[in-house]
């Protein structure tokens, strides 16, 4: 911009003529003056950490008095923004260029300047600060990748099985505890869990016979939101725990129908001769499901003699000679006995 400066100038001689003359001179401007922003701190509090690319931060501004290049300005981020943010050199828009992460990093206090475009390129400077808002945006993880637990059948109700524990890194809200709906319906009739401590407790009666093992999935969840339109967050995880059920000696052998009832043998039969079979079983598991066999009743003077075989069959064999005109028959009593100690 050009100034005019107007001089005057009168002359005279000693006499009564006068003449003047009017001197303009234009003021040519200089790149003196550096840019100035309207504000030496921008402020924005509370940016959602999980603002996608592209997100408008705020906006700086700078002026500078002098005239054509030496009065127009360009914006640049000289630093503090972690190559997460970026500002538009015209405008002076500050954007987001790439993603943020609260559990990362909350703030960022990043140093703006605006230069003029004609020698010596003044500067100036302000600070731009940036806080994040945590969201529900971390995935929710247990300590420890799964649990195996062993149970005593007839366990009393009650009984704590496990204590399971989870943590979410956003740490906004209280974890809720729950099994999966997929856990088995006979695992969900035995056991519960309690939604704030995640405490795993037997509410049913435990039957190994009936079942000796049960898997039963925990789901911790946050609450947070399960996406939005850009980004999938995970506000909850899955978790096994598997409960192995151990044998107790709690039922008494039964014989099976297959076993001989009633036989008939020549007189002369050889001693050690088998005669006849009984078959036991105990639906116990182990050594409680082992069975014993014993003639406890009608074995005069030890005609038979029963051996235990695989502790699941009972083999009579004859231990002396028969006699059919002294005895011409036997009701032998066979009891099947489970662990013997």
């Amino acid at each position: 911009m050009q100034k005019a400066l107007i001089l005057c100038n009168n002359k005279s001689d000693q006499g009564k003529m006068r003449s003047s003359v009017r001197v303009i001179v234009y003021v040519e401007d200089a790149n003196d003056e550096a840019p100035v922003f309207t504000q030496q701190q921008y402020n924005r509090l509370g940016l959602r950490e999980t603002a996608g690319i592209g997100t408008s931060v705020i906006v700086v501004r700078a002026t500078d008095p002098d005239t054509g290049d030496g009065g127009a300005v360009a914006y640049a981020l000289d630093s503090g923004s972690d190559r997460k943010f970026d500002v538009d050199v015209s405008t002076g828009l500050v954007t987001t260029v790439d993603y943020l992460d609260y559990e990362t990093k909350t703030s960022y206090l990043m140093n703006v300047s605006a230069t003029d475009q004609a020698p010596p390129f003044h500067r100036g400077f302000c600070m731009v600060y940036v806080t994040l808002l945590n969201e529900l945006d971390e995935a929710v993880a247990f300590f420890s990748a799964g649990y195996e637990v062993s149970l005593l059948e007839n366990i009393a109700t009650g009984t704590e099985v496990v204590q399971v524990q989870a943590q979410s890194a956003d740490n906004l809200n209280q974890l809720s505890y729950r099994f999966d709906p997929d856990t088995s319906p006979a695992a969900l009739a035995l056991f519960k869990i309690d939604s704030i401590t995640g405490r795993i407790t037997v509410t049913g009666l435990l039957d190994r016979e009936k079942g000796d093992l049960y898997t039963l999935t925990v789901v911790a969840d946050d609450g947070g939101p399960k996406k939005d339109s850009t980004v999938v967050w995970h506000s909850c995880f899955q978790f096994p725990v598997s409960i192995t059920i151990q044998d107790e000696n709690d039922n008494s052998p039964e014989f099976d129908i297959t076993s001989d009832s009633l036989v008939e043998i020549p007189e002369n039969t050889p001693i050690g001769k088998r005669v006849a079979v009984v078959l036991g079983r105990d639906k116990d598991a182990g050594k409680n499901g082992l069975v014993y066999f014993r003639l406890v009743a009608g074995n005069m003077q030890d005609v038979f003699e029963i051996r235990t075989v695989n502790h699941t069959y009972g083999e009579i064999y004859v231990n002396s000679p028969l006699d059919r005109e002294s005895v011409d028959r036997y009701l032998l009593k066979v009891r099947h006995l489970g662990q013997i100690l």
